[in-house]
């Protein structure tokens, strides 16, 4: 509690300080940072929202290079650090938290993501050369469609410049405490003109991540001798190759075009997190699993394949009236993983697998999305009226199939010889989505100092999903290649499927008022909805049972609904002291209807706990969520610069269901976040420049809603680094974690396995970098 105390006050203190404490600091006001949140270029103090954007500048000082360093500098952004496994997922406000969990690839974040003009539904990506990063809070429905109810984080990507040649290498030396070996991240920038009105640019990187997560045989299967050892020290180690390349073309003074090609390799073992006791399907202890906390117990090989390709266009141009942007893309992600699901078999069929002394069992995931996106927008540039209409299509095919290995089982219980699969189960899903959308927004300048601002969005949207399921070690099948005949000629077959196809349209709606007091000082107020679609969850009916409550439980979680919020915000944005300081704030009220989360079980009507075989996505009734947000910058000197940001989130249930009591907090959501952060710059008299910096992130604890670790604890992180500049390259000693903190992120019992999943510990490295 004291330290929850002290960082906050810290932060406060920083944000509360009298104005004549600067008065007397030397000249020097802030850069004045510009976005195109709006869909329009403008400064982050004019625009009338909460936006925070972080420069080129800003990440290499701060050494933000993942997702998951964003919540360690803006304010109400928190995050899932689930390792290079699975997506590392933002939230913002509170809404929504995903676990970590390969069931939850088929499902639609609650932030959306954009690289460049192109929505992503997360970030799996490692992205490099980015001029800026833009965080806007609250429901962005009107502009940027389904998926934007907490927020939108843009990545805004260098462009081609015919201008001037340019080039950079870069290299990021770092040793990871308890890895064995250095891990590196190398990079290199080219820009080649080519004539005055065409130019390529080309970005590679190599990411080589070592582990610090030990993986070692089960110890329960060690001591009976039913299994060989295994062991694989720092296990969770990560390689990932990517490319980028882009050609822009001026037209004219008017017109310009711009082709870019994404590619991604990630190869990656293991898990981020360390095991603790697994349970059975009534949540009775097998055998605790948990060795230490930084140990992953299992039998298998787990790792994990990605490939990634993104293909973008876009075409900007201006007409007599408006501005034109067209975009088009399309994106691939092929994912497969292989993971031991020993425990998750033990677990769920209690004295069936375990009669057979060698189990084992592992599965394959084949997960694959293909995505197409079309967006037309037209903007004025006019004075008294701006305007902004467009029109967005999205078109997605996924597919997603899982094969479970269980070696020698299927010969124990049928015999030698009997012509039966090498696996006991099967699961093929697919899956098509699209969506239509038209939307437009209008500001009036009612006068010099009052805009109003409306907007509305229009979508259609199909969904359709198809699944399969099929246990074949219960089948004395010859025909099994033939998926169809055990579900069409046999009815007491054990198999599974089902389709599922959606239509369904709606409209956001936006109002923002604004009031300028002066050049310095502006007020406002937002009404946004947002709006996230349904799906359908996989082997929702992949448990048999003969209770007719307990199947109507799983025809119930098998599909969930849209979720959707409306938020009411007031903020104020300042400008203070000559430019030298910028101080926002905002306070907003949240209601959230037919709200998605994940669970691992569902009750039946005499109150039993029922485990499913995969985490699934269910609709818990309405919340309600309050926050506010804070953040200052200030130049306390020429060259000494501080940045602050607190935040406060509260989200309670509003009703009671089966998941939450009426009040209840939503669980996964900190209360309080806070940063503090300090860096200076300095000229030495041989012509180099020395600069240091200094941060400090606090998350509040966090309620998870697991029997097995009902709480995160809170945590704080320090990270700190000294560079030294020369006219074209930098030099940067730098620690993360310097504390070596021990924090967890996120905790999963999918599988009936408890892991939970750990940050980074303390990190030590050295970053080089020339430019040509």
């Amino acid at each position: 509690m004291f330290q929850k105390r002290k960082i906050c006050l810290a932060v406060t203190t920083a944000v509360l300080l009298p104005t004549p404490v600067l008065v007397n600091a030397q000249e020097g006001a802030l850069e004045e940072v510009i976005v195109t949140a709006s869909r329009r270029a403008e400064s982050v103090q004019d625009i009338p929202f909460n936006v925070s954007a972080l420069s080129q500048e800003d990440l290499i000082e701060a050494g933000i290079t993942r997702p998951e360093d964003l919540a360690k500098r803006i304010a109400g952004v928190s995050v899932i650090d689930g390792g290079a496994r699975f997506r590392n997922s933002l939230s913002i406000r509170g809404i929504g938290a995903p676990g970590a969990s390969s069931s939850d690839f088929f499902t639609t974040e609650a932030t959306s993501y954009y690289v460049g003009e192109t929505p992503m539904e997360n970030l799996n990506l490692r992205i490099k050369d980015v001029e800026r990063m833009e965080v806007l809070r609250g429901p962005q429905g009107t502009l940027y469609g389904g998926g934007a109810m907490g927020g939108t984080v843009r990545y805004i990507l260098n462009r081609p410049d015919p201008d001037a040649f340019g080039a950079k290498v870069a290299t990021n030396l770092y040793d990871i405490d308890g890895a064995d070996s250095v891990s590196s991240d190398t990079e290199f920038m080219l820009n080649i003109p080519i004539g005055d009105n065409f130019a390529l640019r080309a970005v590679g990187n190599y990411l080589d991540q070592k582990g610090f997560i030990d993986y070692v045989t089960f110890p329960d299967k060690l001591a009976s001798g039913a299994l060989p050892e295994i062991s694989e020290d720092n296990y969770n180690t990560e390689e990932t190759w990517m490319g980028r390349v882009a050609a822009r073309w001026l037209i004219n003074d008017s017109w310009d075009a711009e082709l870019a090609y994404i590619a991604q390799d990630q190869e990656s073992y293991g898990r981020q997190a360390f095991s603790g006791p697994s349970t059975d399907v009534f949540g009775d202890p097998i055998e605790s699993d948990f060795v230490d906390e930084d140990t992953h117990t299992g039998f298998n090989d787990e790792s994990s394949q990605r490939d990634i390709k993104l293909v973008s266009f876009d075409l900007r141009g201006s007409l007599d009236f408006a501005d034109l942007t067209f975009h088009a893309s399309h994106y691939e992600d092929d994912y497969d993983t292989e993971g031991d699901v020993t425990r998750f078999l033990e677990g769920l069929y209690v004295g069936f697998y375990p009669e057979f002394d060698d189990f084992n069992a592992w599965n394959e995931n084949e997960i694959t999305t293909e995505t197409d996106t079309v967006e037309l927008r037209l903007q004025s540039t006019g004075e008294t009226f701006d305007w902004v209409v467009g029109t967005f299509y999205t078109q997605q095919d996924r597919e997603w199939n899982l094969l479970e290995y269980t070696p020698g089982l299927n010969e124990f219980f049928w015999g030698e010889g009997t012509s039966v699969p090498p696996n006991d189960f099967n699961l093929e899903s697919e899956g098509d989505y699209s969506q239509l959308a038209f939307y437009a927004e209008g500001t009036w300048h009612a006068t010099d100092n009052l805009d109003v601002t409306l907007g509305i969005r229009h979508f259609d949207m199909e969904d359709e999903i198809d699944m399969f399921i099929w246990y074949p070690i219960y089948e004395g099948l010859d025909d099994f290649d033939d998926r169809s005949d055990p579900c069409l000629t046999d009815p007491d077959s054990i198999c599974f499927s089902d389709s599922s196809k959606g239509d369904f349209d709606d409209q956001f709606y936006k109002l923002n008022l604004s009031y300028t007091f002066s050049d310095d000082v502006l007020t406002y107020f937002t009404y946004s909805e947002g709006f996230r679609r349904g799906g359908a969850n996989a082997a929702s009916g992949g448990q048999a049972s003969d209770s007719e409550a307990v199947e109507k439980l799983f025809e119930e979680a098998r599909f969930y609904q849209p979720d959707s919020l409306n938020n009411y915000e007031i903020g104020v944005k300042s400008t203070l002291m000559d430019g030298r300081m910028t101080l926002n704030g905002a306070v907003y009220y949240i209601e959230w209807e037919d709200m998605q989360i994940i669970v691992g079980s569902v009750d039946d009507d005499q109150g039993n706990s029922i485990s499913l075989p995969i985490d699934q996505r269910v609709n818990a009734g309405d919340a309600e969520s309050i926050g506010a947000e804070v953040e200052l910058s200030a130049m306390l000197g020429e060259t000494l610069r501080l940045d602050a940001s607190a935040s406060y989130n509260k989200i309670e249930a509003d009703g009671d269901n089966a998941y939450f009591e009426d009040g209840e907090a939503i669980y996964g959501k900190p209360e309080w976040q806070a940063s503090l952060a300090l860096n200076g710059d300095y000229q030495l008299n041989n012509g180099l420049q020395w600069g240091w910096y200094a941060a400090v992130a606090y998350r509040d604890d966090v309620a998870t809603g697991n029997d097995f670790l009902s709480e995160l604890s809170s945590y704080t992180l320090l990270d700190a680094a000294l560079s030294l500049y020369g006219s074209n390259w930098t030099a940067s000693l730098y620690g993360d974690n310097l504390t070596d903190e021990d924090y967890e992120t996120s905790v999963s019992s999918a599988e009936f396995r408890n892991r939970i999943y750990t940050g980074r510990p303390r990190t030590l490295g050295i970053r080089l970098s020339y430019d040509f």
